[in-house]
């Protein structure tokens, strides 16, 4: 993972070898200040865990719901009749052949296929969602893990409402240093990118928009949490 970019700089009095990383990173004083409390560090930490466990989830639903519509469209041809004959000929024989593997897969996914009324409650319920909460089901592509990991983040930040804004390469310390998930995040330049489209503070250009226009997604959450909170 590459932990360091030129736009961050480097520290005054520091060279990039023996510059502080991980928890030293994450505790280092700025302007003979705590850059982050630890009660920060926990925050930013769950976020970061809420992030990546809603997003990993909301993926494997909908991939789940989208195989369930395709096994429930799935019809199985009523058992043929048909005399087998011993063919000769290769490409009758493949035919064949290939009838018979079809046979057999089809047959080995009855007990699959058979469950499926089962899900329809569970289906039912989530469709009832989805349908009252369209900005999910619009953005499930853009619903990612790692996009969810931003916004959790910058809510937190708006929720602890002391100005902190968790840096780039802040983000890689966590991830680097705290074993909080499996594998690599973003380098510095990675979370940079997905912080500010969080934050919604750019357009689609990359160019910087005034608060007022903030990002649709941010904006459709927010309307979406109030709509529900009136209907509630």
């Amino acid at each position: 993972m590459t932990t360091k970019s030129k736009k961050q700089g480097t520290p005054k009095g520091t060279s990039s070898s023996n510059q502080p990383t991980g928890i030293e990173y994450l505790s280092r004083n700025v302007q003979g200040k705590k850059r982050m409390s630890d009660n920060d560090k926990v925050a930013f930490a769950k976020a970061m865990e809420k992030g990546f466990a809603v997003g990993r989830r909301l993926q494997l639903m909908f991939d789940l719901r989208d195989a369930v519509d395709l096994l429930r469209a799935a019809k199985v041809p009523p058992r043929s009749m048909a005399i087998e004959f011993d063919q000769a000929d290769p490409v009758l024989h493949l035919l064949d052949e290939a009838g018979d593997a079809a046979k057999e897969f089809i047959e080995a996914c009855g007990p699959l296929l058979a469950l499926l009324p089962q899900l329809e409650p569970a289906l039912d319920k989530l469709d009832l969602y989805l349908k009252n909460n369209r900005v999910i089901r619009n953005q499930r592509r853009s619903l990612t893990d790692r996009l969810l990991v931003g916004l959790a983040v910058a809510r937190i930040e708006e929720v602890l409402g002391n100005d902190l804004r968790l840096e780039p390469k802040e983000m890689v310390e966590f991830f680097k240093d705290i074993d909080l998930f499996d594998g690599d995040g973003p380098d510095a330049d990675g979370w940079k990118e997905i912080l500010w489209k969080a934050r919604h503070r750019t357009d689609k250009s990359g160019k910087k928009v005034p608060d007022k226009t903030r990002g649709r997604l941010l904006d459709a959450l927010e309307l979406a949490v109030t709509n529900r909170a009136k209907k509630d």
